[in-house]
């Protein structure tokens, strides 16, 4: 799949060197599994394209919160990283949280001036089940940041995160 996408991604940078109009060219895929990795190859040789299917792979939701969590995982202080993961994302063990925690968490950042992470790990939750999933996502992203730490190739972390967090498409 890999060669296949280097080999077309290979010929249109030809013929773009050579003078042919981007608006004159296609590439057809089998399946919506091969356009991640034509994706990715047009964006590393900065050829422009459009999709003509659903959505680009890099918007679909399971590959916005695997990119939030690995963030998260390299910097547990991402902000940005952690709101992907509690309002759009919501991977398990964060599903069943009130969606307001998320107003209650940049309150207590803000007045101790502190990471949303921080904040949430130092969140009191009334109900014994939220305690035990905040804790569960704290020590698996304490998991995780370990192993990216110990330098574990990134598919390998890729494929602990979508385990651990019970991703599925």
């Amino acid at each position: 799949e890999y060669e296949e996408a280097e080999s077309a991604v290979k010929r249109i940078k030809e013929l773009v060197d050579g003078g042919a109009n981007l608006n004159n060219m296609t590439v057809l895929y089998r399946n919506n599994a091969n356009a991640d990795i034509i994706e990715s190859l047009l964006k590393q040789e900065g050829i422009e394209y459009t999709l003509m299917s659903n959505q680009s792979f890099f918007d679909k939701k399971e590959i916005k919160g695997i990119i939030a969590l690995l963030r998260l995982v390299a910097h547990v202080d991402d902000d940005e990283a952690f709101e992907i993961c509690m309002n759009e994302f919501r991977c398990y063990p964060l599903t069943y949280f009130k969606k307001e925690l998320m107003e209650e968490l940049l309150t207590e950042a803000g007045k101790r001036d502190c990471s949303l992470f921080e904040a949430f790990m130092d969140h009191r939750f009334e109900l014994e089940w939220q305690n035990r999933n905040k804790n569960y996502f704290i020590d698996a992203i304490n998991r995780l940041k370990l192993q990216n730490e110990r330098r574990l190739p990134v598919d390998k972390l890729v494929d602990n995160i979508v385990r651990v967090f019970k991703i599925t498409n």
